[in-house]
């Protein structure tokens, strides 16, 4: 599930806003009684349900499938499992959130570009920070915000069965509250007049 959520918005997302302006289709539902904002929240749900029953559907049922040919016995913690769930949906609504931010502004490919490129960097300045800049506030405080590791960070707790990692999920709905937020911002910046490519 770590790598097929992050696939599985990627390709689901490619350019979900960009190519109803390219196309037109953005400016001739804006034509009716719809607001942005109810389109985007529109196409955020459809991308999260495709997002969900391809990972739930890959996910699941190759266990199940091979627990009923090997007759293995069923072990694992319920409640664990329901949270690691949970995390991969708000990731999944994380990734949503920026492609949303990236196909208001860039078209179509090229936001799942961007997102690679965002997650490189985001990659190098995490290890830069925590390597070089341990001891500053501000460094972590916006690394931690503009490139979101939080829920991944709350996985590995859980998983680990380090500690319940309630700092973690907080960053994380901090960060999702601000890419939506941004996205929401952006939807309403679109010229849907002019073709984005």
């Amino acid at each position: 599930m770590i790598l097929l959520v992050p696939v599985a918005s990627a390709f689901f997302s490619v350019g979900f806003i960009a190519n109803d302006v390219k196309d037109g289709w953005l400016r001739t539902l804006l034509v009716r009684a719809i607001r942005r904002e109810e389109y985007l929240l529109a196409k955020s749900l459809s991308v999260l349900v495709s997002i969900w029953a391809t990972a739930l559907f890959a996910g699941t049922l190759p266990l199940i499938v091979g627990l009923i040919v090997t007759k293995l016995p069923i072990q694992f913690q319920v409640a664990e499992v329901l949270a690691l769930y949970v995390l991969f949906f708000f990731i999944s609504m994380l990734y949503v959130s920026i492609l949303a931010l990236f196909s208001c502004w860039l078209p179509g490919i090229i936001n799942v570009v961007a997102l690679m490129g965002w997650g490189i960097v985001a990659s190098s300045l995490r290890a830069y920070v925590n390597f070089f800049l341990w001891d500053s506030s501000w460094a972590v405080f916006a690394e931690q915000f503009l490139f979101p590791s939080g829920f991944f960070d709350a996985i590995d707790a859980i998983q680990n069965g380090t500690h319940v990692p309630y700092i973690e999920i907080l960053w994380g709905i901090a960060s999702l509250a601000f890419f939506c937020s941004l996205s929401f911002w952006s939807i309403n910046r679109i010229q849907v007049d002019k073709s984005t490519e």
